[in-house]
């Protein structure tokens, strides 16, 4: 049995919830991951008030992401042979992927991804079929599951039943093996996925037992604001294994261990690799993570900003001297 199922076949969740951790310490440690949110905040001009700040994280950005991504991405389809009929075809499949492309919405995550892979060194797109926490097709149908009263249990705009899908995905959400160089050596790849508590334990598609931890809700601290009651969200991990060609997904329980939700073949991935594609602009000759444009960055933005505070502070000096 291969590593990392029990006697049955079936997913070992403590084993892959090992696997996750000492996976999401090596992106930590590699990616720079705890230098994320001031990286995020030189972007969004979050500076201290006493400073007099210059915007290069805001302007690099600004000039190298139209320059990247695809404004309008396309594809154009000739014809393999000669013939009138072999164009008609070519010209018939160039619409229907161009129009796909459109629906899609390519170019709103081609300008993510770019945006990603300046600021943290890896991103990554995700493709997929149907519904969106559906990880993998089946016989049954594309469509999501609603619940008993119909009520919808997927939201986004850009996915539809028997349609495909390309979304990007945060590098924080993403964990490979500890150690890995290359994604194509990869056995496994795991994509972690917030959702309302109450839709997952109303999905039909999961089997939950018992009731599962809401994550700490931190989007509201800082903004003056008090909310009587939040949505409460859970965390899942949906892994594909490349070894037993499985996708599954486990979800943390109130007893600190894991639990398994669903289990199905994976259809999605392929000889050529996962369904889930990274974009990485400074390879590093020794592990799979990206080094960020912004851990260069970051010393010349530094010393940038305290040089116009301190000429700020000269002038206040100087004008007061002169009165």
């Amino acid at each position: 049995m291969a590593e990392g199922y029990n006697q049955k076949g079936t997913p070992d969740p403590s084993w892959w919830s090992d696997q996750i951790q000492a996976g999401e310490h090596f992106r930590r440690f590699f990616a720079h991951e705890d230098l994320w949110p001031v990286w995020r905040d030189y972007y969004r001009g979050n500076w201290d008030k006493r400073q007099l700040a210059v915007s290069i994280f805001f302007s690099m950005l600004r000039q190298l992401v139209p320059r990247v991504y695809f404004r309008n991405p396309a594809v154009s389809v000739t014809p393999a042979k000669p013939g009138f009929l072999n164009i008609a075809f070519a010209q018939v499949v160039n619409r229907i992927d161009n129009k796909m492309i459109r629906q899609m919405d390519l170019k709103s995550a081609a300008k993510d991804m770019v945006q990603n892979a300046f600021l943290f060194g890896t991103a990554f797109g995700k493709l997929g079929w149907g519904a969106q926490y559906t990880p993998s097709p089946t016989g049954l149908g594309t469509s999501a599951p609603t619940r008993k009263r119909g009520d919808a249990l997927e939201y986004h705009s850009h996915v539809e039943e028997n349609m495909p899908w390309y979304q990007s995905i945060h590098p924080r959400d993403v964990v490979l093996p500890i150690g890995l160089r290359n994604i194509r050596e990869s056995r496994w790849i795991a994509h972690r996925v917030t959702r309302p508590r109450d839709d997952v334990e109303n999905d039909p598609r999961f089997k939950v037992e018992g009731k599962l931890p809401a994550l700490e809700i931190r989007a509201t601290q800082g903004l003056g604001i008090q909310i009587q009651t939040l949505v409460e969200m859970v965390e899942m991990y949906e892994i594909r294994d490349r070894q037993t060609r499985r996708v599954f997904v486990i979800a943390p329980n109130t007893s600190g261990s894991s639990q398994l939700l669903l289990e199905s073949d994976d259809l999605l991935s392929d000889s050529d690799g996962f369904n889930i594609f990274p974009v990485i602009f400074n390879e590093d000759d020794e592990v799979f993570w990206g080094i960020p444009d912004s851990r260069h960055l970051d010393p010349l933005q530094r010393e940038m900003n305290e040089l116009r505070t301190q000429q700020m502070k000269h002038r206040r000096v100087a004008v007061v001297k002169l009165l």
